[in-house]
Order: structure tokens, then sequence, then C-alpha cells
């Protein structure tokens, strides 16, 4: 199943990888090489296809482009390089990949070598005393009604159930905090758009109704319930921060408050891909479904 999940991603992105990559993609699951090879025979088989045609290309051709010797190529895609779209140079050419903090790529990398790192305690330890234990100094009503949450672009997880870290955060396209029904705001503002025949739409509502009109909804994963609005407004400017706003439709960069305003760039850096961790934990748990325009109740 994880072969055809794999398969399917290269043909729905249009991306290209070789028979190498995708077994050390998921090396843990498949064990030997042959297990991979048996896999994507069987779908070439059933399909009537040749590999080519999945977008799964010739292995030397990709790494003559590279330059690889065969030396190198067992280390070069051991070490997390699957994928012919995230590459520098390819067989269809330089294509722009998403560039994430450092922090944030620090723990993408971990996840996929499955190795376990800690960043962001420390400031999720201080935001807790600061706004748990003591009389927060809160920039509007001090109620702890507000919350954080993500919108997110189901077209780009290829499985729910299988999700990977790295998927998931491909998929975040805005990152925001409200109360009540904000973020079905978003939504709702999308369909009053469309139904006024506006051109000139913000990106956050142009992505909606692509994804609409394409048949996907869209998912809104709620986070970090309970919480005043400053440590909210925080808690979004450091995953703001952490994925870079030029993979986000998110206009503004986000406001740090209080004992935050004190951390560097790397501390909230790290807050920021701590906080990422802890939603894509509960999107794997949530299972949430996405929302379609005609579910808005208009």
């Amino acid at each position: 199943m994880r072969a055809l999940s794999q398969i399917y991603e290269l043909l729905l992105f249009q991306k290209q990888a070789t028979r190498y990559s995708l077994f050390y993609e998921n090396k843990h699951l498949y064990g030997r090489r042959k297990n991979f090879n048996g896999a994507l025979w069987s779908i070439c088989n059933i399909l009537g296809v040749n590999c080519d045609q999945l977008n799964v290309t010739n292995m030397q051709v990709y790494e003559d482009e590279l330059g690889l010797t065969n030396r190198d190529a067992r280390k070069y895609y051991e070490n997390g390089i699957p994928v012919l779209e995230q590459q520098q140079f390819s067989i269809v050419g330089k294509r722009e990949i998403p560039k994430y903090s450092d922090a944030l790529e620090r723990l993408l990398i971990a996840e996929e070598r499955r190795e376990n790192i800690e960043m962001g305690l420390a400031e999720e330890n201080e935001i807790r005393n600061e706004f748990c234990m003591g009389l927060p100094i809160t920039r509007e009503k001090n109620e702890a009604a507000y919350f954080c949450y993500l919108l997110i672009d189901p077209s780009k997880i290829p499985s729910m159930q299988n999700c990977i870290f790295r998927e998931f955060i491909s998929a975040i396209f805005y990152v925001g905090k409200g109360k009540r029904s904000r973020p079905l705001q978003h939504l709702c503002d999308a369909t009053k758009f469309r139904q006024k025949h506006v051109e000139q739409l913000p990106e956050k509502l142009r992505r909606i109704l692509h994804l609409w009109d394409h048949g996907f909804g869209v998912i809104s994963l709620h986070i970090f319930f309970n919480i005043h609005a400053t440590e909210a407004f925080i808690r979004e400017a450091a995953m703001i921060l952490a994925m870079s706003r030029d993979n986000l439709t998110n206009v503004k960069k986000g406001e740090f408050y209080c004992f935050s305003e004190m951390w560097n760039s790397k501390q909230k850096e790290e807050f920021g891909a701590r906080l990422f961790m802890n939603a894509y934990y509960i999107f794997k748990n949530e299972r949430c479904r996405p929302l379609m325009e005609n579910e808005l109740g208009h």
C-alpha cells in the first residue's frame, strides 16, 4: 500500500523519482530493495504500464545528471534526498522548492531519519509559566478563549492515514489565531467574494476557491485551545517565522509579546518548529475532514 501511495503522489504532483530513492524514503517499511521492486512490478503489471509512465525514472540517468559516482549514490539516497523535484538539478530542470527555517528543516530531517531531537521546550515552559501561573498582560480582553489554527491543503497529502511530517508541513497554507468560528470566516469570505465576482482576491481566498474548484475541501485544524489572546499571538508568530511567510498566504509576519520579545531568532524558530510537530500529532489523531463549499450553510 505504501508503494501505491508513493506512486500516487508522484503522479498527482507531477514529480519524478528513482526506484532507489523511493525505497530509501521508506526503507524501514520495505526492509530489502527486492520487496519494493516486487511491489512496483505488481503495480505496473496491474495497470499495464511501465515505470516511466508512473514517473519512476531510470536511476543511472538521474545519477549522471547529478554527477554521482556509484560509490556516492547509495550514501546520497540514504541521506534523505529522495525526490527529483527537491534537487537543485534534475532531469526536468531547476525548480523552486520551499525553504523553511533552519529549525524546521532540522526537525523535518530528524523525523525522516527517525531521530529524536528536542527543541523549543524551554520556550514552551516559559510561555506556560507566564500565562498559566502568573497574571498575564494581554493585549485584548483577559479571557482564555482563544486558540490557533492551520488551514491545510488536502491535495498535498496523498494518504491521510499515512501522512508524514513533511507532507503535513507542505500542505499548510495559512496560520491563524482566533476564537469561536474565526477559521470558518475565511471560507465564508471566499464564498462571498465568488458570489460578488471579485477578480482581485487575496492569495488565501484564491487558494481556498482553487481547492473547491478542483474537487478538494479545506482542512481547518484547531490547536492549542483555551489560551489568552497574547499567547495565541506569540504561538502564531512563532509558527509563521518557522515556516517562513514565503510558504504561506499570511500577509503579516506575526507579533511577539512579553518574555518572547527577548528571545533570539533561533529560539523563536525552534519554538515554532516544536508547535508544528505538536500540531502534526494532533492532525494524525484527529483525522480532520475537509470542508466543501456547499457545507458552509449559506
